[in-house]
C-alpha cells in the first residue's frame, strides 16, 4: 500500500504581487472618484450655503433700507444710511468696497436708490438731474468699490412731453416722483446677485418738516418791548427743505435763508416804531400786539411737512390816540364815539371831558366799546366851553420783567371834540323799516330821512351814519351803528345782524348827523 503524494510547493494557489498591485490601482481609482464626489459635493454645498446667505443678506439690506425716511432714499445716501445699522457694517476697515463677513463669506455689497415716474400718471418734467432712474440697461455694478451702484440714475434732466401738457393732463406734474426703486448688489467669490424693491411716495408725511422756530434774541415767552425794527428768527428741519416760508397769522410774509443743511434764518420786518404823540401809525408798521408767527419747509415738488408756529407779542409802545372821535348833545345826554383801536393789545378806553378849559375829568369809566353816553355832562349854559377827549389803555411790559400781562398803561390822547351849544336839530326818521329772514341772519332795510336824499353830513337833517336797536330803546339796547359813504347815496340802505342766537327780536332804528343829534325811533319790526 502506498501513501499518497504530498502536493509539492510549486503548485499552491495565491495573489501575485500584480494582481495585488492591480487590485490597489482599482481601490485607487474608486477612491478617488469617491473623494472627487465629495468635494464636488461639498462645493456644491459651499456654493449653495454661499448663494442662500447672500439672499438672506440682501433680504436684510432692502429691510434696513425700507426703514430709512423716504428723503435720505437717494443714489449716494441709501448706503451710508444702512451701513450704519448694526450688523450690517464694513467687516474690512481699510479695505476698498463696503464688505460684510458671514459664516466665512465674504460678500461685497453696494446699495442705491432713484426715482421713478410712473409713465401711467402723464410724465412730469424732470428738473433734478441725478435723482430719477436712468433707463440705459446696463447690469448694476460698482466698479470703484465706493458702496453705491455705478450709473444707476440719469445725469441730465428732462422736460416735460406733450403728454403732460395736453389733455386729460392740462398742466404738468408738480411731484413726478411717484415711487422710488432700491437696488441691493451683492457679490461673492463665484456670484452675484440683484435684488430690487419698490417704496412708494408717502407724501406729505416724506417732506421736510420745521421742528423748531425761535427768536435767538428774545426770552420766552417771546415780547418784543423796546424799539427794534426787526426780528432774528432761526428754524430747524428735518431733512434739507429747498426753501422755509415764513408767515404772518396764515399770510406768507417771506422766506428764510439757509445757513447750512436743516438750518434756516431770517428776520421778519416790524417797521418803524411811531414816536410821535397824537400821530396815527402808518400802514408799514407792526402795531402791538399779538401775532402768530409760521415757518414752512417746502421740498422740490412743492411738499411740504409739519409746520412749527411761534407767539410773539410786539409792544413797543403806548397806545395810539383814538381815532375819528365825534361828540354831541343827545337830549339830556352827551354821546362820545370813535373809531375802534389799531392795536391788539387795547384794554379799552376812557372818555374824558374838560369844562370851561379846567382839568379833565372822567366821563365814562375805562370800557372796551368804542361809544359812550355821558349823562353827567352839565346842561348848556351861556358862555360855558365843553369838550371831550378819548384815551386808550394797554399794558406796560415793564411791570413785571417785560411780562405782556403788565400794569394798565394810559396811551396817546386823542383830539379834543368841542360840544356845539345850542346843539343843532335832529334828522328826520328814517323811513319804512323792514327785517326779513335770510340764511339764519336777520336783515334790516330802510329808506333816507325826508329832505335828506342828498348825502352831505354838514347839514343837519342828513344823517352821518344810523343806529340799529335790539329789544329795547335804551342806549344800552344799541347794538351797532351803520355808516354810509357818499357812493352809496341813493342805493338801498341796510345792516345784517348776524347774532340772532336762533331768536326772535325786535328792532329800532334812528338817523344820527354828525353831532350826533339823533332822530326819533323808527319800529319795532320784529322778525
Amino acid at each position: 500500500m502506498s501513501l499518497p503524494r504530498r502536493p509539492s510547493a510549486e503548485s499552491q494557489a495565491g495573489f501575485t504581487i500584480i494582481e495585488t498591485m492591480v487590485a490597489c490601482v482599482l481601490l485607487l481609482v474608486g477612491l478617488v472618484a469617491t473623494l472627487t464626489v465629495l468635494a464636488q459635493a461639498s462645493s456644491t454645498t459651499v456654493k449653495t450655503r454661499n448663494r442662500e446667505q447672500a439672499t438672506n443678506l440682501q433680504r436684510e439690506l432692502v429691510e434696513a433700507a425700507r426703514s430709512v425716511p423716504y428723503d435720505r432714499l437717494s443714489p449716494n445716501g441709501l448706503g451710508p444710511a444702512v451701513r450704519a445699522r448694526p450688523a450690517l457694517g464694513d467687516s474690512s476697515v481699510g479695505a476698498a468696497g463696503w464688505t460684510v463677513k458671514r459664516r466665512n463669506a465674504t460678500y461685497t455689497i453696494a446699495m442705491g436708490a432713484c426715482t421713478v415716474d410712473d409713465p401711467r400718471d402723464g410724465i412730469g418734467a424732470h428738473e433734478d438731474a441725478g435723482v430719477f432712474c436712468a433707463d440705459s440697461g446696463a447690469p448694476p455694478a460698482d466698479a470703484n468699490l465706493d458702496g453705491a451702484v455705478d450709473g444707476l440714475v440719469s445725469a441730465s434732466t428732462t422736460a416735460c412731453p406733450s403728454a403732460c401738457t395736453t389733455p386729460p393732463d392740462t398742466a404738468p406734474e408738480t411731484n413726478p416722483a411717484d415711487y422710488k426703486r432700491i437696488v441691493a448688489l451683492v457679490r461673492w467669490p463665484g456670484g452675484s446677485n440683484v435684488q430690487t424693491s419698490q417704496v412708494n411716495n408717502p407724501g406729505p408725511a416724506a417732506a421736510p418738516a420745521v421742528t423748531s422756530l425761535t427768536a435767538p434774541s428774545l426770552t420766552t415767552p417771546y415780547t418784543v418791548s423796546d424799539t427794534r425794527t426787526s426780528l432774528e428768527l432761526t428754524a430747524t428741519t428735518t431733512n434739507t427743505p429747498r426753501t422755509v416760508a415764513l408767515y404772518l397769522d396764515g399770510t406768507a410774509i417771506g422766506t428764510l435763508s439757509s445757513t447750512g443743511g436743516a438750518n434756516w434764518a431770517g428776520a421778519w420786518n416790524l417797521g418803524p416804531v411811531t414816536t410821535t404823540v397824537g400821530a396815527q401809525p402808518p400802514s408799514s408798521e407792526t402795531v402791538d400786539g399779538s401775532y402768530e408767527l409760521s415757518a414752512k419747509a417746502f421740498d422740490r415738488y412743492g411738499q411740504y411737512g409739519a409746520t412749527r408756529s411761534q407767539t410773539i407779542a410786539v409792544n413797543r409802545r403806548q397806545a395810539f390816540a383814538p381815532a375819528r372821535v365825534e361828540a354831541g348833545r343827545n337830549g339830556s345826554r352827551v354821546e362820545i364815539e370813535w373809531s375802534p383801536a389799531k392795536e391788539r393789545d387795547s384794554e379799552g378806553f376812557r372818555v374824558e371831558r374838560r369844562v370851561n378849559g379846567g382839568a379833565w375829568e372822567e366821563a365814562c369809566a375805562r370800557a372796551v366799546r368804542t361809544a359812550c353816553s355821558d349823562s353827567g355832562a352839565p346842561p348848556p349854559s351861556p358862555g360855558q366851553t365843553l369838550a371831550y377827549s378819548v384815551v386808550g389803555y394797554d399794558r406796560d411790559p415793564a411791570g413785571f420783567d417785560f411780562d405782556p400781562v403788565g400794569p394798565l398803561r394810559a396811551g396817546d390822547r386823542s383830539e379834543v371834540v368841542p360840544i356845539v351849544d345850542p346843539a343843532p336839530a335832529a334828522p328826520n326818521m328814517p323811513g319804512s323799516l323792514q327785517a326779513s329772514l335770510v340764511d339764519g341772519t336777520v336783515v334790516l332795510t330802510w329808506t333816507s330821512p325826508a329832505g335828506a336824499s342828498t348825502y352831505n353830513p354838514a347839514e343837519a337833517n342828513v344823517p352821518d351814519h344810523y343806529n340799529i336797536y335790539r329789544d329795547g330803546q335804551a342806549y344800552g339796547d344799541r347794538l351797532d351803528s351803520a355808516y354810509f359813504s357818499a357812493s352809496q347815496a341813493g342805493q338801498p340802505l341796510s345792516f345784517t345782524d348776524s347774532r340772532t342766537a336762533g331768536k326772535r327780536h325786535d328792532y329800532w332804528i334812528t338817523a344820527v348827523n354828525s353831532q350826533l343829534g339823533e332822530s326819533a325811533k323808527l319800529g319795532p319790526v320784529r322778525r
